[in-house]
C-alpha cells in the first residue's frame, strides 16, 4: 500500500494500489526483468483481475484511482492535475537501465534439450588391430533408479553472485551466462541457435557466434532447380556444399563477448561444464531444491527389471530360450547364474522367454522420464455446424496456428492450439524430473 496526499478528499489522503504491482505478484522474484513480458501476458487477464476486485477486498476508491482514472476517479482530483500511467515494469526499467529488458524468468521448458549425436570418425582402416563396440545397457531404468530428484518446492535466488555458487552446493536449474573454453573436444552444454526463420538446430559448440552462423538449411544450392537430379542426387548436392563446409570449419577469431552463451541448464551439468573449463560469469536466476531423494523411482525399476529378466530367459544359445531348450541341466545352471548375479529377486519358474512380456516391461522402463516431459499443449479438434461456432474460434485470441477444412455442407473442422499463457498444465507432467534425468545421462 502506498500512501498519497491529495487535497479536497476526505480525511486528506488515500491509499492507492497499483493495479499493476498486484499484477506482477506472480512474480515477484522478477520485479524488473518482466518488462517486456508483463503486458503480453497479463492484459489479456486484467478484466478477470478487475472482476475480482471487491474479492481482493479493494476498496472502491483505490479501483476507481487507479483503473479507471477518465471516469470518477478524475472527481477526487483538482481539475488541473494531469494523471500519468505507467506500467510498474517500465518504471523500473528506467530506475534501473542497467537490466537487460527482454529477459525473462526461467521456463523450465527451456532446459530440456533433447540430444545430438555425433560421428567422430566417418573410417579406419584396421589391418592389425581389433575394433571393440560399446554399449550401456539398460541406461534408463539405471539413471531413475539412483540419480537424484528434487523434491518439493525450490527456493528462488536472483541475486546470487558466481563465488556463491561455486562455494555452496546448490541443486535445481539455473539460468545463466557462461563462457565456452576453447579447445574443448567435446562440449558440455547444449545450444539452441537463434535464427531469424526460427528453424532452431541443438548444437553442441564453444563460439554462440560461430554457432548461429550455421545454417539449418542451406542456401547457397537451388538443387530443387535442376530436374536431372532425384531426391537422392538433391540431398547428397546440398550436402556437398563447399561453402557450408567453409563456414562450419572456419577459425573462430570471436572475442569473449561474442563466444559467450546464455541459457537455462541443470546445475548438473553446469558443475560438469565448470570441471571442464567453463567460466561462469553471470546468474540470472537460480531455483534451488534442498531436499532431494534417490528412492522416488527405486521400486518401480525394481519391479518392471524383475518382469524384463524373467521374461529375457536363460539365453543358452544364440537365440533366446523358448523352451525348448535341449539340455536343462545348462539351462537350470545359467538361470541360477543369472539369479546370484542380479540384484532382483528372481522366481526360477518364471525365467522363460517371452517377447511380449519382456517388451512391455522395457517400454514401462524407458518410457517413464519420457512421460515427465510430455507435451501439455496439444492441436485440438472441433468439428462446426454454425457459423457462430467457426467464428468463436477463428477469432479467438486465446488460440494460435488456426486451420479449417469443410468436410460436408453442414460440417467444418477446426483445428488449433492454445496460446502458451493459456494453456491448461497436464497434472500426470513433471518436465523438472525429465530435465534433471537427461542430464544425469
Amino acid at each position: 500500500m502506498v500512501d498519497y496526499s491529495i487535497k479536497d478528499y476526505p480525511n486528506g489522503r488515500i491509499k492507492i494500489v497499483p493495479i499493476h504491482e498486484i499484477i506482477i505478484t506472480k512474480h515477484k522474484s522478477w520485479p524488473i526483468r518482466t518488462y517486456n513480458t508483463v503486458k503480453k501476458l497479463f492484459m489479456d487477464q486484467m478484466e478477470r483481475l478487475l472482476n475480482s476486485a471487491e474479492e481482493l477486498n479493494l476498496e472502491e476508491v483505490i479501483f476507481e484511482v487507479t483503473i479507471i482514472p477518465n471516469k470518477r476517479g478524475k472527481d477526487y482530483l483538482k481539475p488541473n492535475v494531469k494523471i500519468h500511467t505507467i506500467w510498474e515494469c517500465e518504471f523500473d526499467q528506467q530506475k534501473y537501465p542497467e537490466v537487460d529488458p527482454h529477459l525473462k524468468p526461467i521456463d523450465k521448458r527451456d532446459a530440456f534439450y533433447g540430444g545430438r549425436t555425433e560421428t567422430i570418425q566417418l573410417y579406419n582402416n584396421l589391418s592389425d588391430l581389433k575394433g571393440r563396440y560399446v554399449d550401456f545397457c539398460s541406461l534408463y531404468p539405471s539413471v531413475n533408479k539412483y540419480c537424484k530428484y528434487p523434491i518439493g518446492h525450490p527456493i528462488t535466488y536472483t541475486d546470487i553472485s558466481v563465488d556463491d555458487y561455486i562455494k555452496n552446493n546448490y541443486f535445481g536449474i539455473m539460468k545463466c551466462k557462461i563462457l565456452p573454453p576453447k579447445g574443448l573436444y567435446h562440449p558440455v552444454l547444449p545450444y539452441k541457435q537463434s535464427t531469424s526463420d526460427n528453424t532452431h538446430k541443438l548444437l553442441f559448440g564453444l563460439c554462440r557466434t560461430c554457432m548461429n552462423k550455421i545454417s539449418f538449411k542451406c542456401k547457397h544450392i537451388d538443387a530443387s532447380s535442376d530436374p536431372t537430379l532425384n531426391k537422392h542426387d538433391k540431398i547428397h548436392e546440398i550436402k556437398r556444399c563447399k561453402e557450408c563446409k567453409n563456414i562450419k570449419n572456419e577459425k573462430c577469431i570471436h572475442s569473449d563477448e561474442e563466444r559467450v552463451i546464455v541459457g537455462t541448464w541443470s546445475t548438473i551439468e553446469i558443475d560438469k561444464a565448470i570441471e571442464k573449463g567453463y567460466k561462469l560469469q553471470k546468474i540470472y536466476e537460480l531455483e534451488h531444491f534442498e531436499k532431494t531423494s534417490t528412492d522416488i523411482f527405486k521400486l518401480y525399476v525394481d519391479t518392471f527389471m524383475k518382469y524384463k529378466q524373467e521374461a529375457s530367459g536363460c539365453k543358452c544359445d544364440p537365440k533366446y530360450c523358448k523352451n525348448d531348450c535341449k539340455n536343462d541341466k545348462e539351462c537350470k545352471t545359467k538361470i541360477q547364474y543369472i539369479i546370484d548375479n542380479t540384484a532382483y529377486d528372481l522366481d526360477i519358474d518364471k525365467v522363460k522367454y517371452n517377447s511380449g512380456l519382456r517388451f512391455i516391461a522395457k517400454i514401462c522402463l524407458n518410457n517413464l522420464w519420457g512421460h515427465f516431459g510430455m507435451r501439455d499443449n496439444f492441436t485440438q479438434k472441433e468439428y462446426c455446424f454454425t457459423l457462430e461456432h467457426i467464428t468463436k474460434i477463428v477469432f479467438n485470441e486465446k488460440y494460435k496456428d488456426i486451420s479449417t477444412m469443410i468436410l460436408d455442407e453442414d460440417i467444418v473442422l477446426t483445428e488449433y492450439k492454445n496460446k502458451e499463457e493459456y494453456s491448461k498444465p497436464n497434472p500426470s507432467v513433471k518436465c523438472l524430473y525429465s530435465f534433471v534425468y537427461n542430464s544425469t545421462c
